[in-house]
């Protein structure tokens, strides 16, 4: 798709969710929103690499918004908790995102949490630290990344499974082309519209973004 029609979807979108034809036919707010739109392309980009990551149909399409790859790390015990692993992200991998945590002992893995989420918090309550069958991983600030684990066994290592993203593209022209495939185009088109609708403060932009993450076939929450 190109920008010019990106921006024609997602109009259309937002004119057929939420009947507000008259808002988006005002001429006087026509370029504002364009920029707005423009502006977010490549943060749809990064999300669609990230709600997809793990979708076959997307590792089978012709063109990839990202690669996703395993890399198996050491881990050491964290300071003043004898339960509570870290695991130190190498530099290299510093621009990745990642999307899973295993250690050899757990039963399952872990999506890693960031340590402002109030959830991060759970790995240091007694009564809901991390188990075998329900693992916790918090990424912390700071750099190098570092991953909090919980539980752990001295004999365990840790598998990390990270996406790289494509590179941001130039969104000024209206002739550049998005490569989306083809299949992920209205979950792409949705996000747009929902963080158009956010920028409006529009309460609807949950609903856009509930019918994203549907399209996707993923479970998240924003």
């Amino acid at each position: 798709m190109t920008i010019s029609e990106i921006i024609n979807k997602v109009k259309w979108c937002i004119d057929h969710e939420t009947h507000e034809d008259a808002k988006l036919a005002d001429n006087g707010e026509d370029s504002y929103m364009d920029n707005i739109i423009r502006a977010k392309i490549n943060d749809a980009r990064r999300w669609l690499a990230v709600a997809t990551s793990q979708s076959v149909t997307l590792s089978s399409s012709p063109s990839s918004l990202s690669s996703s790859s395993v890399t198996t790390l050491t881990i050491t015990p964290y300071d003043g908790f004898s339960d509570i692993a870290t695991i130190t992200i190498p530099l290299s991998l510093s621009t990745v995102t990642l999307t899973r945590v295993r250690l050899s002992s757990w039963h399952k893995a872990a999506i890693p949490i960031l340590d402002t989420s109030d959830d991060a918090m759970l790995m240091f309550d007694d009564t809901a630290k991390g188990t075998l069958n329900r693992p916790l991983a918090t990424v912390m600030q700071g750099s190098p990344t570092r991953i909090l684990v919980q539980p752990y066994t001295s004999a365990d290592t840790a598998e990390i499974v990270y996406i790289g993203i494509a590179s941001d593209i130039d969104t000024s022209s209206d002739d550049t082309t998005v490569d989306i495939p083809t299949i992920h185009e209205s979950a792409f088109i949705y996000y747009i519209a929902y963080l158009l609708l956010t920028a409006y403060q529009d309460p609807r932009a949950q609903a856009m973004f509930a019918i994203a993450v549907q399209l996707t076939g993923s479970k998240q929450s924003v």
